[in-house]
């Protein structure tokens, strides 16, 4: 499919963060906002600015998530989806686990 010739700019709302979190009655739900000192883009959601997953979702790593459970992690493990949560502990030989 080609890109179409008439597009419109995103322009996410952006300033430094302590000033979006100070006006953050005026952001709309659901806006995008971006923090120009901490380079992270965030999305407000109940209320609060919230990271969005271009920048590693709300924590950041793995073992911040809830639906992720971590033990004994070393190289070349890879997640397996088990019983309703991803799990570390599936080797990776090329593309088999």
């Amino acid at each position: 499919m080609p890109i179409p010739a008439e597009r419109y700019k995103l322009l996410p709302l952006r300033g430094l963060k302590v000033n979006l979190d100070a006006g953050i009655a005026d952001i709309v739900e659901g806006e995008l906002c971006y923090a120009t000192d901490e380079d992270v883009l965030y999305i407000k959601e109940s209320g609060a600015l919230v990271p969005t997953g271009a920048n590693g979702g709300p924590s950041g790593s793995l073992s911040g998530l809830s639906d992720v459970s971590l033990s004994s992690t070393s190289n070349g493990e890879a997640l397996i989806y088990n019983s309703g949560s991803w799990k570390n502990g599936g080797s990776l030989d090329g593309g088999s686990f």
